[in-house]
């Protein structure tokens, strides 16, 4: 491996997508009545990359089957499918009455922004220590998302 390393920056990235319903309580917009997003989320991690002939992730900065389980397992299992409900938002409680199976109550406004942030610090939490979160991008729609960067 040691003449394939380069200067500069090595990252890994992956893209899932969902789909959610949330209400932005208090919007002067369209957004403040009951909606949903197919969402698109870009995840880039960095690290340095494993030299251990004898690993099975030889070569890998990260599994991408391990990033995959731990983005199931922290976001798209509460997410995916859900409606996303402001804990302070005027209609909460009405909300959260409805015969829904997946509600997820947040305590902040679900907005994009809100979420990029609420998902950065699921995966700092929930990554490997050796592993670092570089960027990650939320897009609502087709041509509109939030970015968070290191």
């Amino acid at each position: 491996m040691k003449t394939l390393a380069r200067s500069g920056h090595l990252s890994i990235s992956r893209i899932f997508t969902f789909e959610m319903a949330h209400v932005l309580s208090n919007h002067h917009g369209l957004c403040k009545n009951l909606h949903g997003h197919s969402y698109k989320l870009h995840i880039s991690l960095s690290g340095k990359v494993i030299d251990d002939p004898d690993a099975a992730n030889d070569g890998m900065i990260l599994d991408f089957g391990e990033l995959k389980e731990i983005v199931n397992q922290h976001i798209l299992s509460k997410f995916d499918h859900a409606l996303v409900v402001y804990q302070k938002a005027a209609n909460a409680q009405d909300l959260l009455n409805l015969p829904f199976e997946r509600i997820e109550v947040l305590n902040f406004q679900p907005t994009c922004e809100n979420l990029v942030l609420h998902f950065v610090h699921l995966l700092e939490l929930n990554l490997p220590k050796r592993i670092k979160l570089h960027k990650l991008r939320l897009y609502e729609t087709a041509n509109s998302y939030s970015e968070w960067q290191a």
